[in-house]
């Protein structure tokens, strides 16, 4: 007779979850890797269902659960946190585009003049 807990060992080893980020294979009880800790679950923000972080879409919804890099709100997010702490960097930021702007104002100026 095989006992419940050699039965859960078993399955545990025919299924492991594989990490998104290093690709190490972890017991599928697991919240996050054993070898670079990173989360091996993920929630959706449309229902709020826990999935696994390899998988694309939510089990639930079906909506995605990985933003893609070029959607304009993640870069305006990411502009956002760049330039949240920095004074220095955000004054130069506006420094570079005043400087931009006076050298598009230059090049108008010598086209129209001529």
């Amino acid at each position: 007779m095989i006992s419940e807990n050699s039965r859960h060992k078993t399955a545990a080893n025919i299924n492991p979850v594989v990490c998104a980020k290093c690709g190490n294979p972890n017991q599928p009880e697991e919240d996050t890797c054993t070898e670079c800790n990173a989360s091996l679950n993920v929630i959706c923000g449309q229902c709020g269902h826990l999935n696994r972080r390899v998988k694309s879409r939510c089990a639930s919804c079906g909506s995605r659960l990985h933003r893609n890099f070029w959607r304009v709100r993640y870069r305006i997010e990411k502009l956002e946190r760049l330039f949240q702490g920095s004074g220095w960097l955000r004054r130069g930021f506006v420094l570079l585009c005043i400087l931009l702007l006076m050298v598009l104002y230059a090049i108008i100026v010598k086209a129209t003049a001529s």
